[in-house]
């Protein structure tokens, strides 16, 4: 929705467009590829715009929004779009966009201590705090969430235990087993060694 609306911002605005990136990746932290791949192609003077949904999804931390800002300050970057704001090099747009930066940090690293804080009060209750792993399903008792042995998995997952704790089979052999046993996740895709 987001690439849908900034096209049409585009068109509106007559705006040339290099090309679309999108990255997966959290800009909470440095060292996402896109991004840095991006960044090596405005260096080289492919482009000297960015057009995004919100500052936010540029930089959640401040090695990256600093960054930007220097490609601002260095006359590389001449503009930031986006459909609520335009960022010009300028003194007072280049304040905005590093307080825009700013505050989608506090936001991230307000939310991680949130969820971290969320997550030992579920140890305290003695509660697991995630999904269920395999051989186990989520469960609410008396109005609190917990895991309990998943009753048509558990024995299979007992099983892989026990062979596995002979030391007669690798990981990868396993895996491979568990397979031909028929043990899959809740979506039915086969268990990886990661499970």
């Amino acid at each position: 929705s987001q690439i849908r609306e900034l096209k049409a911002y585009a068109l509106k605005y007559n705006l040339q467009v290099v090309d679309i990136l999108t990255e997966s990746k959290s800009a909470h932290y440095p060292g996402r590829e896109v991004f840095e791949e991006m960044l090596v192609r405005i260096k080289s003077r492919e482009a000297n715009a960015l057009l995004v949904w919100h500052a936010n999804r540029i930089a959640r931390n401040s090695k990256d929004g600093g960054e930007i800002i220097w490609l601002m300050d260095s006359g590389v970057i001449m503009q930031i779009d986006t459909p609520s704001k335009q960022y010009l090099n300028t003194p007072d747009d280049k304040f905005y966009l590093s307080l825009e930066f700013s505050m989608a940090k506090k936001s991230s690293d307000d939310l991680s201590v949130v969820v971290k804080r969320g997550i030992r009060q579920k140890y305290e209750r003695g509660e697991y705090p995630n999904l269920a792993p395999i051989g186990y399903i989520n469960t609410k008792i008396n109005g609190v969430t917990n895991i309990s042995p998943d009753p048509e998995r558990q024995d299979l997952v007992i099983r892989v235990f026990n062979e596995y704790s002979t030391g007669k089979f690798s990981l990868g052999q396993m895996t491979d087993l568990i397979f031909t046993w028929g043990l899959r996740t809740r979506k039915g895709k086969p268990v990886s060694k990661s499970h």
